[in-house]
């Protein structure tokens, strides 16, 4: 994609396939714009925490951390099919004002499940400097307004989508260097395998656990240049 920002909000599907690191690869034909922005996006973020019983007698304690969830992006915009507001450019007023299969486009667009990969599509979703990848969690949608005659005049959509980065993207992010992710390191001259289990999981007592993955029996000399392997740990 380009650094072009756009003003209005923008969603491009892009089709699920098995087998690919990157799900952005094979965009679907065309993109939904919105009919008129909206007034706020919101963006969730979260940290879960390992549980832990808290001890009897005690007024609180320090669980550990666990993870960092996806993000989530929430927000709510209209279909309107009334003329009340202005047309893009280029687009035809009874095909716009079809508020129905406006409707169906974005329900087939974030939600359906498609024919070749049996799961939704993946979303990027666009507005000025927002770059949101992502799918579909839920939506709701508000029947509005209706014409005397029963037709659907306007709906309102409540739509949040979670955050879904290609595995080299994700490994950029600050929360992948954790205690439960595997690490590697180069020992230099004076490294210590004690202090370098401190460095990485907070606790030196690790150190038995990684001379153990990396078969090491002199672990308290450590040869610089040596390649160490630092996996993950289950906090307790």
């Amino acid at each position: 994609m380009s650094n072009e920002k756009y003003e209005i909000l923008t969603i491009e599907a892009y089709k699920a396939w098995k087998g690919k690191k990157n799900p952005y690869s094979r965009p679907v034909e065309g993109m939904l714009q919105l009919q008129v922005n909206p007034e706020k996006y919101t963006i969730q973020y979260s940290v879960e925490y390992n549980s832990k019983k808290q001890p009897e007698g005690t007024r609180g304690y320090s669980p550990s951390w666990s993870k960092n969830p996806p993000r989530k992006l929430s927000f709510e915009f209209i279909i309107d099919g009334t003329g009340a507001f202005p047309l893009p450019a280029g687009v035809n007023a009874k095909e716009w004002n079809n508020v129905e299969q406006r409707l169906t486009d974005f329900k087939e667009m974030v939600f359906d499940t498609q024919a070749a990969s049996h799961q939704p599509n993946y979303l990027k979703i666009m507005w000025g400097q927002l770059v949101f990848k992502c799918r579909l969690t839920n939506m709701t949608v508000t029947y509005k307004l209706f014409s005397p005659d029963g037709k659907l005049l306007r709906v309102l959509v409540n739509a949040t989508f979670q955050d879904v980065l290609p595995e080299a993207e994700a490994k950029k992010l600050p929360e992948y260097y954790s205690a439960d992710l595997t690490h590697q390191r180069t020992a230099i001259a004076g490294d210590r395998l004690p202090l370098l289990a401190e460095d990485i999981y907070d606790d030196e007592l690790y150190y038995m656990a990684v001379a153990q993955a990396n078969k090491l029996i002199h672990f308290r000399d450590l040869k610089p240049g040596t390649e160490i392997y630092f996996p993950p740990v289950k906090r307790v």
